[in-house]
């Protein structure tokens, strides 16, 4: 049984100044010279990039699961047994911003947005950090 859900996408923030940045290059590139077209190429892809991503999240009674669409094929499962500590900390302690999908040596972040961030340390002590926006309903279910 699902004890908690959720399902994260990149800002409209974050997606219009993507869009921003593509047409002002596109026109640069158009009007005033051709060597914008590494400009128009970049922010191009970075634009298709933005619309795709989204982070689901769901709590079972024994196990966490999350996966990063399209790039988790299935979903990314942490059993209970193997977390060692679970905590709450805010983005300005790790110094992100925006929103985030980076591969470190300690462990992985996901962070689309929200006010805190779950860090699960598990037994081969890696970290996983996941932004959460419903913070008060997963508090909840984690009894923390």
């Amino acid at each position: 049984m699902v004890l908690f859900e959720e399902t994260q996408k990149i800002s409209r923030r974050w997606k219009l100044i993507f869009i921003v940045l593509l047409i002002i290059c596109t026109v640069l590139f158009l009007l005033v010279d051709r060597a914008f077209i590494g400009s128009v190429i970049f922010f191009g892809v970075f634009t298709v990039l933005a619309f795709i991503p989204k982070l689901n999240i769901r709590v079972y009674e024994d196990r966490y699961e999350y996966r990063l669409v399209p790039y988790h094929v299935t979903n990314r499962v942490i059993m209970f047994d193997s977390i060692v500590s679970v905590d709450m900390i805010t983005p300005v302690q790790i110094g992100v911003s925006g929103f985030k999908i980076k591969n470190t040596s300690t462990g992985m972040v996901y962070y689309f947005g929200g006010g805190k961030i779950l860090r699960v340390r598990t037994n081969n002590s890696k970290d996983i950090l996941i932004g959460i926006r419903g913070i008060n309903e997963m508090l909840k279910v984690l009894e923390l």
